[in-house]
């Protein structure tokens, strides 16, 4: 994301929410979390938080 009206700050930003949230969904996929709750909800919370963020990233870079 090489936009030269965005803060490239910004697109830093976004594109490390991209990838944790790439990492979020292949820890929820891991069987192990599944057993144990507090991990499969924590997870599940910061997965809600940065989808919209990622889903934004994606729809900046579409734009440009």
């Amino acid at each position: 994301m090489n936009n030269p009206i965005v803060d490239p700050r910004l697109c830093k930003r976004l594109a490390e929410a991209e990838d944790r949230l790439a990492q979020v969904d292949r820890e929820l996929s891991d069987p192990g979390v599944a057993s144990d709750p507090d991990r499969l909800r924590a997870l599940g919370r910061e997965r809600s938080e940065l989808e919209p963020v990622a889903r934004a990233a994606s729809e900046l870079r579409r734009l440009e």
